[in-house]
């Protein structure tokens, strides 16, 4: 372990107060033992940087007992001398008192740095681990190499824990480039491969992070443009190799590995589109939780209290990002999900975060947006269901607030969509000989300010879209009574036009037969159709002009009624009735006019012969 190393070299070269042992008289061992402070503060910081970039304050189980025992140890050092630096004694004095403050400090800060990351993994509140820097770091005056491992390498690696897109975080990151670019010119080897490794880290974050190139003003007062994707990232590159293993879709799934895990359902996320490939992420979920079941059964007891608490940890984070993934597929390709569907799904999701004391807000993101716009589309429809549109309305109201909590507690927690365990997020760096450790290499945190004013945006949008269901609610029931009105005019006109052609085709027959004083049976048939056949023409123009003057439809959507066809469809009929009727009465009125022009001829046939028989009857009267 780094930090026993440099424990142990410390106790035996300055522990037992051996700073008092010297022959102050001689200036040799004077000289040797202030040589020896400027090598140790060299060599600490070396293995205090390894020991923080190989992430030994999760991996080792005594971690946080030797750093305690290294702190006690520096207990006794002398207080600085008071007054000018005049002898060899107050010069050693003075060093080692410079030597034991950084030292300090510098373990201090390791500690809250340690202390700020096991409460990120406890299932308990957020601890503040600031109260450690104040009430343990010691005041000096000088710049050392030691204060370099606090003031940039802690902070260094305390940004892979929050990981946010913001730029000012970017260029901070920038700033801690520039100065390690500073301290590695005219330095030892040791130092310089330190000084390399901050920087491949550095730059590891910022690709990570951000795409867009970087304006940055350096020390020279010369802009310079950094871009993240051509930054040297040295042995980190391990990590995208292994990203790439774990996204090959011909890869099995390991139960002592859940990287593939997460890597595949990732991409069932995005490149599924048909609902029914959900049973392919049931199948993820399914080999997970068996996998789950193994490691939970597992003692872990060679493991370190702080390795088990962060691997535990990055478990049950695999276990909600898989059904997180699992819900947002489901609200992306099915548009028109049913809200129950949203609260079961939304139910299971509750339990296991319940289960692991994880409170991520993404589910909930995933099921508002889900429900307003599926409120949105009954608006634009005017589909007015009061008591679907109460309970998707209701849920909104029950959502909402818990989606702000959970935004606040991811943001408290500094947390992230999934953790891997401490093994797989180590890769090993045979050029340093050193596991190189990145706590979740493979994703990223969420900017919770933007969060925070989504979920504003949300709380808008469900008090406008209530006010706006209630406004086209009572649209809805305005068109219903217009609708009515219609209709009561549309029937009141329908019943005046049936009673005007019963009442003209009746007294249109009466008319028929009185002004017909000869009986002549098919002429009144034909004239009593030829009455219906108008009336029948009449009818079909009223109801064919009736929506446009009446009801005054546009035009375009009359044309498109079946009114309208069936009306087109009567007239045709009555144009071909008219002409079938128009041949049958003129082949009846030539029949009639033949039977009476032989009607004609026999009566003046029999009066002709009336009148050659009446002189024939005179005469035989006569003879007698």
């Amino acid at each position: 372990m780094e930090l026993q190393v440099c424990y142990e070299k410390y106790k035996v070269e300055f522990g037992n107060e051996k700073w008092s042992h010297i022959d102050y008289n001689d200036g040799e061992a004077c000289q040797a033992f202030y040589n020896k402070i400027q090598d140790f503060i060299e060599f600490s910081f070396i293995h205090l940087t390894r020991s923080i970039l190989s992430g030994e304050y999760i991996r080792e189980k005594n971690f946080g007992e030797i750093l305690e025992k290294f702190k006690q140890e520096l207990a006794n050092i002398p207080n600085p001398p008071v007054g000018s630096i005049t002898t060899p004694e107050n010069r050693i004095q003075l060093e080692v008192f410079y030597l034991g403050s950084s030292l300090f400090n510098a373990l201090a800060s390791y500690e809250s740095f340690f202390f700020l990351v096991r409460s990120k993994y406890k299932k308990a509140d957020y601890e503040n681990s600031n109260i450690w820097l104040k009430r343990l770091f010691r005041k000096t005056d000088r710049n050392s190499l030691l204060e370099t491992f606090y003031n940039i390498a802690i902070p260094i690696c305390q940004q892979e824990y929050y990981l946010l897109v913001d730029e000012g975080r970017a260029y901070k990151i920038l700033e801690l480039r520039s100065s390690i670019e500073m301290i590695a010119q005219n330095t030892s080897v040791g130092v310089k491969e330190i000084c390399t490794l901050l920087l491949q880290k550095t730059a590891f974050i910022l690709r990570r992070v951000r795409i867009e190139p970087l304006r940055y003003i350096t020390s020279n007062l010369k802009e310079e443009t950094i871009y993240p994707d051509k930054l040297d990232v040295g042995d980190y590159s391990l990590f995208e190799k292994i990203c790439e293993q774990c996204s090959d879709p011909d890869s099995d799934s390991k139960d002592d590995k859940i990287a593939p895990f997460v890597f595949k359902m990732r991409d069932y996320r995005t490149s599924l589109k048909n609902e029914m490939d959900i049973k392919s992420m049931d199948d993820v979920i399914a080999d997970f939780k068996r996998a789950y079941g193994i490691y939970k059964s597992d003692p872990k007891q060679q493991k370190s209290e702080m390795e088990r608490i962060s691997d535990e940890f990055s478990w049950d984070s695999v276990y909600n990002y898989l059904y997180n993934c699992r819900f947002s597929f489901l609200t992306r390709v099915k548009k028109d999900i049913k809200l129950k569907k949203i609260k079961e799904e939304l139910r299971v999701i509750e339990d296991i975060q319940a289960a692991t004391y994880i409170q991520n807000f993404h589910p909930y993101d995933k099921a508002i947006q889900s429900i307003i716009d599926c409120i949105q589309r009954h608006i634009d429809k005017e589909d007015i269901n009061d008591h679907l549109m109460e309970d998707k309305f209701s849920e909104l109201e029950r959502l909402i607030p818990l989606y702000k909590e959970r935004i606040e507690w991811c943001k408290s927690h500094v947390f992230i969509a999934f953790q891997l365990p401490f093994e797989e997020s180590c890769v090993y760096s045979e050029k340093y000989e050193l596991n190189l450790f990145v706590p979740s290499p493979f994703a990223n945190n969420d900017d919770y300010d933007a969060l925070a004013k989504r979920a504003d945006s949300y709380e808008q949008q469900y008090k406008s879209q209530k006010m706006i269901y209630a406004v086209t609610k009572e649209k809805v029931e305005i068109d219903k009574i217009k609708s009515s009105i219609k209709n009561t005019d549309k029937k009141a006109f329908d019943l005046i036009a049936i009673f005007t052609t019963a009442i003209t085709f009746l007294f249109g027959i009466v008319n028929i037969f009185i002004m017909n004083d000869e009986v002549n049976l098919p002429l009144l048939i034909c004239n009593t159709m030829g009455l219906g056949v108008l009336l029948i023409l009449f009818m079909c123009l009223y109801l064919l002009a009736s929506p446009i003057l009446i009801q005054q439809l546009p035009w375009k959507q009359y044309v498109r009624t079946r009114r309208f066809y069936l009306g087109i469809i009567a007239i045709i009929i009555y144009m071909g009735l008219t002409c079938f009727l128009y041949n049958r009465f003129e082949y009846i009125g030539s029949k009639v006019e033949e039977k009476e022009r032989t009607e004609n001829v026999k009566e003046k046939a029999s009066e002709k012969e009336i009148q050659i028989q009446e002189p024939n009857n005179i005469q035989d009267k006569l003879k007698e």
